[in-house]
């Protein structure tokens, strides 16, 4: 996951997903400044998985009254998008015909609920690819990959290098799915 603020390249041939930083940054976030930032990358869009719409976190409604906005912009740079799901989200109410990854963000004793959890099999059983944010142990990776998960980041590696989390997903593959 890269994202405006860290400044790095993306090395040829890397997959990878572009942060929008809206958790990070707060309310000094700037998204016309990120929509900016993905227009600097064109020859690594095949290897990029999504880029992350600007979300307003625990907030289901407010990131769904914003996810349209910058979507023109995003699409007409050739990105996949992938849309937020925050506290709250039904899935009713997710733009399912608009992004191409359901993104779990927000506070964790939402994302690891069954209403998470069956909003995922929504995505999973629509196509979408689903990536959980702030996945930081081998239990957080198991449970997602139970449930179906695609991918997963976390900065778990920034703080600890030496963590093996390549065992973590091993493990986790190593498993049925729920469903």
């Amino acid at each position: 996951m890269l994202q405006p603020r860290i400044r790095q390249r993306v090395p040829a041939g890397v997959v990878w997903a572009a942060d929008n930083g809206c958790y990070a940054q707060g309310p000094s976030f700037d998204a016309d400044a990120w929509v900016d930032w993905l227009a600097t990358y064109p020859g690594a869009l095949r290897d990029c998985l999504f880029a992350v719409m600007p979300d307003v976190w625990g907030d289901a409604a407010a990131t769904r009254e914003q996810y349209g906005y910058y979507l023109p912009d995003v699409r007409g740079l050739g990105y996949r998008v992938a849309y937020v799901a925050q506290a709250g989200e039904q899935p009713g109410a997710v733009p399912w015909d608009l992004l191409d990854c359901l993104f779990f963000g927000g506070p964790d004793q939402w994302r690891h609920t069954e209403r998470a959890w069956a909003l995922a099999q929504e995505a999973q059983a629509r196509g979408k690819w689903i990536h959980v944010g702030r996945v930081n142990s081998a239990r957080r990776v198991r449970a997602w990959a139970q449930v179906g998960a695609d991918s997963v980041d976390g900065t778990i590696l920034r703080y600890d290098p030496h963590r093996d989390v390549v065992d973590w997903v091993r493990a986790a593959e190593a498993q049925p799915p729920l469903w």
